[in-house]
């Protein structure tokens, strides 16, 4: 190899020794606020003297420690933290907290928390049991569609060099979020609708926002449309066995089914009511339509459950 000074090497030591009062402080507030919405110190990429005050500095100082001393280890510091008191609290506000902790500052409930973008995909993608799990090999192409949409496939080019068609990137489109090719300038659209981190340079805090386009992607994309109808199809086969074709038509069953698919909860009466009723208006709505009006409602009520803040937001 090259002649090296060995300077960066004796650097990077220095700072994984355990001596540096700042690194491991750095590490476990990053850890913290991907846990819990906001780092302990409020500022991550800033830590001087124009940083925030730390909100829990005996805490900060412990876990820091606690960290160097266990070799460094992550998994350990996620399983601490995620099995604490403090994490496993209800985001529900009440008078009493609000008197003292407005702002909650002090963690006296969790914050609610909403999934980031790429938590969106993979959830919707295993709900629908279309995602991929595979790990390794190349990362998921991107191309840019005429319309402006950034979406899986490969741009085909024809002769004269100009944009031709986009190739179907097959069961690779189904495989998870960090596999998919990132581009600062031409970012996955469904990513950059729910607020993937813009690396200009670099992102240490995610914006999180509540735009038209998200409800609108949940309505109208091919992707979202495609996920639903995958769900529904999912559970008629599992219903009837694997050998069986998808049923087309409505049972009330098939509604607790798909509510506990996507909430992992059983629905309440009011819930199932609300749901049997939402379809019954869907399937006279769809009647002209060439699919079966029973399957498209189903398909209908996965979107709008898909879209709802009880599966957006971690409580």
């Amino acid at each position: 190899g090259l002649p090296t000074s060995g300077r960066r090497l004796a650097y990077a030591r220095q700072l994984t020794d355990g001596s540096h009062p700042t690194v491991a402080r750095v590490a476990v507030n990053r850890i913290w606020a991907h846990h819990f919405g906001k780092g302990i110190v409020a500022t991550p990429s800033d830590f001087g003297l124009n940083s925030d005050r730390p909100s829990h500095p005996s805490l900060l100082d412990w876990l820091a420690d606690d960290f160097v001393h266990s070799g460094w280890r992550m998994k350990r510091l996620h399983k601490m933290m995620v099995m604490s008191h403090t994490y496993r609290q209800s985001s529900l506000q009440t008078p009493q907290a609000d008197a003292v902790d407005h702002d909650n500052r002090l963690l006296s409930r969790m914050n609610l928390r909403r999934l980031e973008a790429e938590e969106i995909r993979d959830a919707i993608l295993a709900v629908s049991g279309l995602l991929n799990h595979r790990s390794s090999g190349p990362s998921v192409p991107i191309a840019t569609h005429p319309d402006g949409r950034v979406v899986i496939g490969k741009s085909i080019l024809n002769n004269g060099g100009l944009f031709d068609h986009i190739d179907d990137a097959g069961d690779e489109q189904y495989r998870r979020s960090m596999f998919i090719s990132a581009q600062r300038i031409a970012p996955l659209t469904m990513l950059a609708t729910f607020d993937a981190p813009a690396m200009l340079p670099n992102c240490d805090i995610r914006t999180v926002s509540t735009v038209a386009p998200q409800s609108l992607w949940f309505l109208n994309d091919e992707s979202s449309i495609e996920a639903s109808r995958a769900t529904v199809r999912e559970l008629s086969q599992s219903e009837l066995g694997a050998s069986a074709e998808p049923s087309t038509e409505f049972a009330p069953a098939q509604l607790k089914n798909l509510w506990r698919r996507i909430y992992s909860v059983e629905p309440t009466a009011e819930e199932l009511a609300s749901c049997t009723a939402f379809v019954a208006d869907q399937s006279r709505f769809l009647a002209e339509a060439k699919e079966a009006p029973e399957s498209a409602a189903l398909v209908s009520l996965c979107q709008a459950l898909l879209s709802t803040n009880r599966f957006l937001y971690v409580e």
